[in-house]
């Protein structure tokens, strides 16, 4: 009799077990790209890249201005909903490394998801909705099913109660309460916006006379999409531009192009790490590589 149990518990036991496995995979996995790939590069937690620039619990610059863009609701908060979001990502994601309070903050990424499919993405074709849809169809499981025994809340309950056993224990959940709230309200904020110079002095050593030298690049009022016309230098030859950058970046990104041709095609931009005194100079080389002053 004792081998017919064994032999009918020990599958659910490895099916139960499975279970918490493939639940907790997805989990971890989302967690961890949400908060180091995703949330951190706009929203300042401690593994933040350093050249953003970013406070603690602080949103990047041009985040809100991104969801404003979307009109409405939108439009009228966007410092908020941006902080929300970006939250959601950077901080939501350690939360479900955790698997602790696993159902809001899947509902704050499931809603974050949303917005990124049908506000930012919609229309710009199934493969560049597919990172969100992942991340939201993951929140959506993780919101019904929770994090499974291989996460923090599965011993919450049992813990949550016997704090409140203790004559110590309520002052201690409502001490952690207030300190989380006064964090949020502190730190919580966007970052501010400096006005950087950057003075571009562009040569070239291949004999082509150019018709037309200029910069692209990725802060305003440089783009990826239009030339701004360097001029010819009068000091030290070649072309010139000066470019007022507001950002609160450490750096910025460009490239020369002449006569419409990019310069480094198919290779990374150049990368140009602000001056502590707000101005910048630099020499670049057509295909070459940068000289800073």
């Amino acid at each position: 009799m004792k081998k017919i149990i064994k032999k009918l518990i020990l599958p659910v036991v490895l099916q139960s077990q499975l279970a918490d496995f493939v639940l907790a995979v997805p989990r971890l996995v989302c967690g961890l790209l949400l908060t180091l790939d995703f949330g951190s590069a706009k929203f300042g937690l401690p593994w933040s890249p350093p050249e953003k620039n970013l406070a603690f619990m602080e949103v990047a610059f041009w985040f809100p201005y991104d969801v404003a863009e979307y009109g409405g609701v939108f439009a009228v908060f966007p410092s908020f909903l941006a902080w929300m979001g970006a939250f959601s990502e950077a901080v939501g994601g350690v939360f479900l490394i955790l698997g602790l309070f696993t159902r809001p903050f899947a509902f704050l990424t499931l809603c974050t998801m949303a917005v990124a499919v049908f506000m930012q993405q919609w229309g710009a074709g199934t493969w560049n909705m597919l990172p969100a849809l992942g991340f939201l169809w993951v929140s959506l499981y993780l919101l019904i099913l929770g994090s499974g025994r291989w996460g923090l809340d599965f011993w919450l309950p049992k813990v949550y109660t016997w704090l409140r056993r203790k004559k110590w224990g309520n002052s201690l959940i409502y001490l952690v309460s207030e300190i989380t709230l006064i964090v949020l309200l502190v730190y919580g904020g966007v970052q501010d916006v400096k006005k950087q110079t950057v003075i571009i002095h562009a040569f070239h050593k291949d004999g082509v006379v150019p018709v037309t030298m200029a910069l692209r690049g990725s802060d305003k009022p440089l783009s990826w999409d239009k030339d701004f016309i360097m001029v010819p230098s009068n000091e030290k030859g070649g072309y010139v531009a000066r470019v007022n950058i507001y950002t609160g970046y450490a750096y910025t990104e460009m490239k020369l192009v002449r006569d419409g041709e990019f310069e480094f095609q198919d290779l990374p931009n150049r990368t140009i790490f602000f001056d502590a005194g707000g101005t910048t100079e630099v020499d670049f080389y057509f295909n070459e590589t940068q000289k800073t002053k």
